[in-house]
């Protein structure tokens, strides 16, 4: 339900594309569709001059693609008549050799061609750790814009098309160069395409972690790892855009499917704080189980009827973190430890706790016997 120019086609990997597009703008729908489209193959409702449209064509040509009309309807005797005459348009995409997902052409391939104007042919290629620098620069960056005023989408949003854009111009300065002076210095073309399309894609991630980690809205029902589990779905096969549109959408589902994992959530946390220590067993347990079935922080198959003892001692949870990247990040914490303390204080919500006047963990700087 958001816009659809707005949207990238190239990095959703699906197996078919249906599009009944506005018939004022057939032409502008179907060449989007097939120079971006990663699917199978693609099916039109189109009027029938679509055949005649030269751009529509070339846009098939360049996918190496195969086209079948399945047949013609028009909307006469239709509840709503129109005098429209379409075709049911089939456009098989094909496949390579090399991937069983991929298309005879790669999408991609195409973008980076149109955008890209180089010929560099060498085999090597070097890669750093975009992921990593650019989470610690979009939360420096995120809290110079909350600081100034709006709301966190709209920062966001600002934040990641400065930051695309600027990626992407930078790659394109590279056009500026010198060709053999690309070459001397083993410049790639095929790495440097791989390595875009990286980027992109990790860029939309960062920006969809950043959204659900600092949105209180959804912090306040979801766990860190329910959010991660989410953000996988949003993440593995299909890389949603980041726009308003889309990130207003998401939450709304979020928000309106949190109940789903609430129940999981609970258990989950329940197990993480399970332990010899931290448990008070039932008289029907208290003989079962002996040192040996908690050994290597291991938990006995057969423990079922037991409740949380008040005092609670954790183990592989994290703590103080003194020396690691993160340290800024995650307030001092270890990261395992910095979403437990919000977890914890997440379920306490969900079940029926008001914690809107607790703290959560990114509240304090976190330091050893220190108050």
């Amino acid at each position: 339900g958001t816009e659809f120019h707005e949207q990238t086609l190239i990095d959703k990997k699906v197996d078919v594309v249906f599009c009944n597009p506005p018939y004022s703008e057939y032409s502008q729908w179907m060449i989007k569709i097939i120079r971006e489209a990663n699917a199978r193959r693609l099916y039109f409702v189109a009027p029938k001059r679509w055949s005649g449209h030269q751009v529509v064509q070339d846009a098939i040509e360049l996918r190496s693609a195969e086209v079948k009309v399945l047949g013609e309807f028009d909307f006469i005797s239709a509840e709503r008549q129109a005098r429209a005459t379409v075709e049911i348009v089939c456009i098989n995409l094909g496949f390579n050799s090399f991937s069983h997902r991929g298309c005879m052409v790669d999408p991609f391939h195409v973008w980076f061609s149109d955008n890209f104007k180089l010929d560099v042919n060498q085999e090597k290629s070097s890669h750093y750790d975009f992921d990593r620098q650019l989470k610690n620069k979009v939360q420096s960056g995120l809290q110079g814009e909350l600081v100034e005023g709006g709301d966190l989408i709209t920062a966001l949003d600002r934040l990641y098309r400065r930051d695309l854009e600027k990626l992407i111009g930078t790659y394109k300065s590279l056009q500026e160069v010198d060709v053999g002076i690309l070459r001397e210095l083993d410049v790639n073309m095929d790495g440097v395409e791989r390595a875009l399309r990286q980027k992109i894609e990790g860029l939309k991630d960062v920006y969809w972690h950043e959204l659900f980690n600092n949105l209180g809205k959804i912090t306040d029902r979801l766990t860190q790892g329910t959010r991660r589990k989410m953000l996988d779905t949003l993440t593995e096969n299909t890389h949603v855009d980041f726009t308003v549109s889309n990130a207003y959408a998401v939450i709304m589902w979020v928000l309106k499917n949190a109940n789903v994992y609430l129940d999981d959530q609970l258990v989950s946390l329940v197990k993480r704080m399970t332990g010899k220590a931290n448990i008070r067993l039932y008289k029907s347990n208290k003989l079962t189980f002996g040192d040996d079935a908690w050994r290597y922080g291991s938990t006995p198959e057969d423990l079922a009827r037991y409740a949380l003892d008040y005092r609670i001692v954790l183990h592989r949870i994290g703590g103080i973190d003194a020396s690691s990247w993160d340290r800024e990040r995650y307030h001092g914490l270890a990261e395992r430890a910095y979403h437990f303390i919000n977890d914890i204080l997440t379920v306490a919500n969900n079940i029926g706790f008001d914690t809107s006047s607790m703290q959560r963990a990114g509240t304090y700087q976190w330091e050893s016997n220190a108050l």
